[in-house]
Order: structure tokens, then sequence, then C-alpha cells
């Protein structure tokens, strides 16, 4: 979406700018700003700190309009990064997993300028799901036991509205 050289993947533009892009300049805006607050989450929840600009990027179906393309590279970064607790970019300023709430990712909605009901939705549903599915499936993932406790204690330490 942005050209930055490897070495400034963590550097310059914040997940508003990346909203505020997606939403001017894509096919859909909406729908790409909701996938993009989807991810979001689903990076808070899952402990990655590396959704850095490399892991954003833009698809050309029919070569002339741009659609975010679909996630890639999602790993828990803390289950190999002993007490990493930040995303890549800022979100409304932070990059502190534990640190960030509902309340950020209204004031992202605003900063993008969509209306929050559209983002609150989206989260709704993503933490709904996570709540109801990911525990059961964490059990059958081939990860180590240490790794799976490890996002179980982050999903414990996160803010109380994101909390499992």
């Amino acid at each position: 979406m942005l050209f930055r050289y490897p070495h400034e993947k963590y550097e310059g533009p914040n997940y508003e700018q990346l909203g505020r892009l997606l939403r001017e300049f894509t096919t859909d805006g909406l729908a790409n700003v909701q996938a993009l607050a989807r991810r979001l989450l689903v990076d808070v929840l899952l402990a990655n700190g590396d959704a850095h600009l490399k892991n954003w990027s833009l698809l050309y179906p029919d070569r002339r309009s741009p659609q975010l393309a679909p996630a890639y590279d999602i790993v828990t970064t803390l289950a190999y990064l002993e007490g990493d607790h930040r995303l890549a970019l800022n979100l409304n300023g932070k990059k502190d997993w534990y640190r960030l709430g509902e309340d950020d990712f209204r004031r992202w909605a605003d900063k993008v300028g969509v209306a929050w009901p559209s983002i609150r939705t989206i989260l709704d549903d993503t933490l709904e799901r996570a709540r109801t599915q990911w525990p059961r499936q964490l059990e059958a993932m081939p990860m180590t036991d240490t790794h799976k406790a490890i996002l179980k204690r982050h999903w414990r330490n996160l803010a109380p509205e994101w909390r499992f």
C-alpha cells in the first residue's frame, strides 16, 4: 500500500493512515476498512506484533480497482519473543496490546472517517467468534503446551472488553 524499504516496515504510517487509504482508494472502502479493523483486533487477540507495513497490501482483481489483500503472515509473536506486548504500528497513538481497548478502536474509526457502529459490529462479531471457538481450537493446534499457556495468559491480561 505504501512504498517502504524492508528496513522501514515498522516506521512511518500508522493504522489510521492505512484505514484512510483503504476508505478513500479501494473499491468498497467501508468493507476494506472493516476487514482491517477485524484483523487489527485479531492481531491484538493473538499477540501478533508483526503486522508491519509489508503485511498490508492491495490486490487489483480487475487490474484497476484495489482491494485489501487476504490476511497473511499472522503469528503469535509473544510465543517467540518473551515480553513482546506491542503492535507493529500505532493504533490511536498506542502499540501496547494491554492498553488498547474499545475506545481506541472508536477513536481509530473516527480518524479513519467511518461510522463507529460499522466498526463496532465487526469487532463484536470477531470477539464473539474468538471467545466461542478459539479456546477449543487451541487445544487441537500443533503448538507446544508452553506456547498455548502463553496465549491463554495473554487473553487474560488484555483489556477487560477483550478478555477470554
